[in-house]
């Protein structure tokens, strides 16, 4: 349950972009729910097993006072196999809730791995030190956490089942209050068209063609050829939250892949459509000519490491060995900038500048 507000603001604005083939919504109280654990009654002020249609636990009521707390909240089995067979192998769990925590990992929600008859924390499943709504008065927000089950086997999936709980080895939580979850299945469409728009000396600008609802990806790219790391691991690839993008850092006159996949949690899960690509595209070849700019001074030249440009506004500075490789970039908004080379080898370096007044390319001795 971690980023909850960002969370909520996605809950709030795609809602239609998810379920099709499995969509349930829990109406509470329901016997086919459990509550199980070392607690005491008394603190489950609101029970969605027997008479309630929220669940709320305040600890104020645990005895003694500030002792340990383990809660689970569990659902029936939920079978997927069919959302599976159809093509949807990731599902989105959302449901509203307020509480206040102390301690990381006390409130989080699990699932069952029928094959290893243990509970799974959600990729994203672990409520922060935070306090969200007020549990108190039940004053709700709304969660989404999110599962990529498509790697499941045949018995997890027609066993599956979900669980909040609550571990609490003792004052870490106030308290929270808990709504009746809905829990939908999604297919996660591959983009297209992936293309390079405007290809430079140093960057490329790559676009694509969304064909869900998403509004995140993850991009990978490197020399042609290499094996991108598969995009089921969430921490993989650069994540980018719009397109088209400028890949930047790149080679002279060197050719690069490129593979784009949907992030389909929208940056909380680990979601992913199948990765597009390669695409392939050669840089531009870096000029070795030199172009000076009117008014630019570059001071001293050959240098032993300073060296001072100004005279005119200065927006950017690149500088390249005479292979091609960018050494330095830095942005800039000034009529005067000064550069420190004492750690470059001694050598030649191609300095591209660019100004109000056009781009400038200069040879650069260091000694």
């Amino acid at each position: 349950m971690k980023k909850l507000l960002l969370l909520s603001l996605l809950f709030l604005s795609v809602p239609s972009a998810f379920g099709q083939i499995l969509s349930r919504t829990e109406v509470w109280p329901d016997n086919t729910w459990s509550i199980a654990g070392s607690f005491t009654p008394a603190s489950v002020v609101l029970n969605p097993t027997t008479t309630d249609s929220q669940f709320k636990f305040d600890a104020s009521l645990v005895s003694p006072s500030g002792g340990p707390t383990l809660l689970t909240l569990s659902s029936p089995t939920i079978d997927l196999k069919p959302a599976f067979d159809g093509g949807e192998k990731a599902l989105k769990v959302d449901f509203n809730i307020a509480f206040q925590t102390f301690s990381v990992g006390v409130l989080a929600l699990k699932y069952w791995d029928a094959d290893t008859s243990s509970w799974v924390f959600f990729p994203d499943g672990t409520a922060e030190i935070e306090t969200l709504g007020d549990f108190a008065t039940c004053s709700l927000m709304p969660v989404s956490v999110f599962l990529n089950y498509s790697g499941f086997t045949v018995n997890q999936l027609q066993n599956f089942r979900y669980q909040f709980i609550i571990d609490d080895p003792g004052s870490q939580i106030t308290g929270v209050c808990l709504s009746a979850p809905i829990v939908t299945s999604f297919a996660c469409v591959d983009p297209s068209g992936l293309t390079t728009t405007v290809i430079n000396v140093d960057n490329a600008t790559i676009d694509w063609v969304a064909n869900g609802s998403e509004t995140f990806w993850k991009v990978q790219y490197g020399l042609t050829g290499f094996t991108p790391v598969p995009f089921t691991n969430f921490g993989s690839g650069l994540e980018v939250n719009s397109h088209p993008i400028v890949i930047s850092g790149l080679s002279p006159n060197t050719t690069y892949d490129v593979y784009v996949a949907a992030d389909c949690a929208n940056g909380d899960g680990d979601v992913f459509s199948n990765p597009i690509g390669p695409l392939t595209f050669t840089t531009a070849t870096l000029s070795l000519e030199e172009f000076a700019i009117d008014h630019l001074k570059l001071c001293s030249n050959p240098t032993h490491g300073k060296l001072e440009l100004s005279g005119v506004n200065i927006n950017e500075i690149t500088i390249y060995n005479l292979s091609g490789q960018q050494l330095f970039n830095g942005k800039f908004n000034t009529s005067k900038v000064n550069l420190d080379l004492s750690t470059f080898n001694t050598g030649l370096y191609f300095l591209k500048v660019f100004t109000d007044f056009g781009i400038g390319v200069y040879k650069i001795i260091k000694n």
